[in-house]
């Protein structure tokens, strides 16, 4: 035999003798009841089984049935169910502190007068008689158709009456203002401060009224147009034309007054033709004369004044 070893036969007994080793001693790595074998380990009573697990566990018992056994208290019976009827107080299924079940509701009865009956309604409201209709002229009271505190009712109303002088009837007019006697009558007459009305509008007659007729309407204050016709009568003749009072001389003292009438003589002979202004004049010596002023400008080129007059109203327009 060789008196050393070579490489091939010393791998070769090395790995024998780790597994012979194996066999002897258990690897670190392991655990008992999760303490590792690195280092000494101290078990106690709870890492090992006791002599009646042993027994169990030998006896074909598996560890989860020891850990089930090992929580129940010595002295521990099995649960039966509890019975209601049972008055045995040492018994497992005795019910301890049962309530007291009253008995079973029934419908209330109204006119149950037993207070200690089941159906007894307690606390009843009182209901009052039924309604009826309230009664005006009901006088008793303690009737349900009674009206308590009805009003008073006035008289029934009427018109009013202006010459009512009874303060207490009804139809009497309080506080009435003092009228004017014209307010009941209408009556122009009753009119207090009445104006002064001038007389209806006086239309003078060229070559017919005299200087007294003008002086009678405008001390009068009323207002004169000329008939300016000298065949023209103011109360039946036809009129041909109007003219109207432009002025007089004096107004304190007039002596004559001029009246104006406006002409257009487009409508005349080409001889006749142009605008005239007629100037018919009452002076209180000389009477009537009539003038023409010629060279006027139209109001309207081809058309002149008319007027027309008629009760009392004198209208002037282009013709």
């Amino acid at each position: 035999m060789p008196e050393y070893l070579d490489k091939t036969h010393l791998s070769y007994y090395t790995t024998k003798l780790v597994d012979k080793l194996r066999t002897i001693f258990v690897p670190q790595t392991r655990k008992v009841n999760n303490k590792a074998l690195s280092s000494d380990i101290s078990l106690d009573a709870s890492d090992v089984l006791s002599q009646a697990q042993q027994d169990a566990v030998n006896s074909g018992v598996t560890s989860t049935d020891v850990t089930k056994l090992s929580g129940i208290e010595a002295g521990a019976e099995v649960n039966v169910q509890a019975n209601w009827n049972e008055s045995n107080t040492t018994s497992d299924a005795y019910i301890q502190n049962k309530p007291t079940i009253p008995a079973a509701q029934v419908q209330s009865d109204w006119s149950q007068a037993d207070s200690s009956a089941a159906d007894y309604i307690k606390n009843k409201p009182t209901i009052p008689a039924a309604q009826v209709q309230s009664n005006w002229n009901e006088a008793d009271n303690t009737s349900p158709a009674y009206i308590q505190n009805k009003p008073t009712i006035p008289a029934a109303q009427v018109q009013s009456n202006w010459t009512e002088a009874d303060s207490s009837d009804v139809s009497y007019i309080q506080n009435k203002p003092t009228l004017a006697i014209v307010a009941t009558s209408g009556n122009y007459n009753d009119l207090s401060n009445q104006p002064t009305i001038p007389p209806e509008m006086t239309i003078l007659s060229y070559g017919h009224s005299t200087w007294a007729d003008f002086l009678a309407c405008y001390n009068t204050k009323t207002v004169v147009y000329c008939r300016a016709s000298s065949n023209s009568n103011p109360a039946t003749g036809s009129q041909t034309r109007m003219a109207f009072m432009a002025y007089v001389n004096n107004e304190t003292n007039p002596t004559n007054v001029e009246f104006q009438y406006y002409r257009s003589m487009s409508s005349h002979s080409a001889t006749q033709q142009g605008d005239q202004v007629y100037v018919y004049k009452l002076d209180k010596n000389a009477g009537w004369t009539v003038t023409v002023r010629s060279a006027f400008t139209k109001i309207v080129a081809g058309t002149g004044l008319t007027s027309t007059y008629s009760n009392g109203t004198l209208t002037i327009s282009l013709a």
